[in-house]
C-alpha cells in the first residue's frame, strides 16, 4: 500500500525540462529571476547620473555601447545598453604647435607676437626677418642683408682670408675681421702687442659699438675699464667733492663713511679685477678702519694709527690740520670677479669729526682679466 501511493505521486510530479541558463535570464542585481515568455523585456540603463539602480547586466567601457548578454527566448530580441559615467574614452586632439615661439607667438603668421622680433609671413631666411622670427644681424650664422658671406661684408665686418685684409687692431678670425674681445685675447693673438689703447669688441660684429680701452700687455693683458686722477672732478661718485693735497687733487674729504661708484666693465669677458688706489688718511688716526670694496665685499682693509709709521705712512703733514701727519696707502690688489659691471667703494670707520679724522682717494685704476 505505501508502495503504491509513493508511484501515484511521483507518476503526479511534473519535473520542467533543463532549460539554456541564459534564456531568460538576466545578470546583474536581478541574478537569478530568469524571464520566460515570448518576447524579452527591454532594459535601458542610464547611470550618467548619481543613480546606481540598473536591471542591466551589461557595463560599456568605451565609446560604444555593448549589446546585453541576456537574450530573448521569443520571436525578437531587444538589446540592452548602458552608459557608465567617467568610463568613456575621449579623443584628444593635439594641436601642431611646431611654428609657436616660446612667447606664444605663431611664426610665419605675419604678426609679431609672443617674444619675435618680427614675422614677415613667410619662411624665408635671407630676409631681414628669419624662419625663426629674429631680426637678421651680423652673428645670426646667416647670408641675408646683402652679406657677402654668413655673417661678413656688406652691412657686416669685412671678410678676409689674412689679418692684412683687416683694418689696424682688427684680426681675420674664421673669415671675419674682428677687434679683439680683451687686451688678454689681443695679447694672445698678437704676443708683440703693446701697452696702450686698444680697440675691443666684447660682444662680436653687429652688437654695441667697440671700446677703446688702455691694455696692461706687461701685467699679462689686463682690459684697464675705469680710472680717475679727479683733476677733472668727481661727477660719478655718489659724493663728488674733492680736496687739493699737495699738489694732488684728491677724492674726499670724509668722515666715518662709505664713497662708491658705478664702473662699467664693457662687457669684456674676465676673472679677475685688479684695484690700484692711493688712500689717504688725513690727520689724528689712532688705529682706525679703512678699507675698499667691491660689490659690496670687502677686497682690502687696514687699521691706520698716526703713532706707527708702517701702518698707513704717517710721516708728514700733507695737507688739512697742520697739528697732526697724514699718511697714504698704495693699494694693488687682485680679487676675483666675473660680472658685467661693478660697484667701487672706499670707506673708514673712526670716531671724531672731519677736523680730525679723515680720508680721501686718488689716483684709481680699475682693470679685468
Amino acid at each position: 500500500m505505501r508502495a503504491s501511493l509513493l508511484a501515484l505521486v511521483a507518476a503526479l510530479t511534473v519535473v520542467p525540462a533543463c532549460s539554456d541558463p541564459k534564456e531568460g535570464v538576466t545578470d546583474g542585481p536581478t541574478a537569478g529571476l530568469g524571464t520566460t515568455g515570448t518576447t524579452a523585456d527591454t532594459a535601458t540603463t542610464d547611470t550618467s547620473s548619481s543613480s546606481s539602480a540598473s536591471s542591466s547586466s551589461t557595463s560599456t567601457t568605451g565609446a560604444s555601447a555593448s549589446a546585453s548578454s541576456g537574450e530573448s527566448t521569443g520571436e525578437s530580441a531587444s538589446t540592452t545598453t548602458t552608459t557608465t559615467a567617467g568610463t568613456t574614452d575621449a579623443t584628444v586632439t593635439t594641436a601642431d604647435t611646431s611654428g609657436v615661439t616660446s612667447g606664444g607667438g605663431l611664426c610665419g603668421d605675419g604678426e609679431v607676437g609672443g617674444d619675435e622680433e618680427c614675422d614677415d609671413g613667410n619662411m624665408v631666411d635671407d630676409d631681414a626677418c628669419s624662419n625663426a622670427c629674429a631680426l637678421a644681424s651680423c652673428s645670426d650664422g646667416l647670408l641675408n642683408q646683402g652679406e657677402e658671406k654668413a655673417d661678413c661684408g656688406g652691412p657686416c665686418a669685412p671678410c678676409c682670408a689674412l689679418n692684412s685684409e683687416c683694418a689696424p687692431g682688427y684680426f681675420c678670425k674664421v673669415g671675419i675681421c674682428k677687434a679683439p674681445v680683451s687686451c688678454a685675447d689681443l695679447l694672445a693673438t698678437d704676443p708683440n702687442a703693446a701697452d696702450g689703447d686698444h680697440v675691443l669688441d666684447p660682444d662680436g660684429p653687429g652688437g654695441d659699438e667697440p671700446v677703446t680701452v688702455r691694455c696692461d700687455m706687461q701685467g699679462g693683458g689686463w682690459s684697464c675699464v675705469y680710472s680717475n686722477t679727479f683733476d677733472a672732478g668727481a661727477a660719478d661718485w655718489s659724493k663728488p667733492s674733492t680736496t687739493t693735497c699737495g699738489s694732488a687733487k684728491v677724492l674726499g674729504k670724509f668722515g666715518s663713511e662709505k664713497v662708491s661708484a658705478t664702473v662699467d666693465t664693457y662687457g669684456i669677458p674676465h676673472q679677475q679685477l685688479r684695484l690700484r688706489a692711493a688712500y689717504y688718511a688725513f690727520d689724528s688716526w689712532d688705529d682706525e678702519k679703512a678699507y675698499a670694496q667691491v660689490d659690496g665685499a670687502e677686497v682690502w682693509t687696514t687699521q691706520c694709527n698716526i703713532w706707527d709709521s708702517k701702518t698707513c705712512g704717517h710721516k708728514s703733514n700733507l695737507c688739512q690740520n697742520a697739528l697732526w701727519r697724514d699718511g697714504v696707502v698704495t693699494l694693488d690688489i687682485t680679487a676675483d670677479h666675473a660680472a658685467d659691471g661693478l660697484d667701487l667703494a672706499f670707506g673708514a670707520m673712526l670716531d671724531e669729526g672731519v677736523d680730525n679724522e679723515s680720508f680721501g682717494v686718488d689716483d684709481i685704476l680699475v682693470c679685468l682679466k
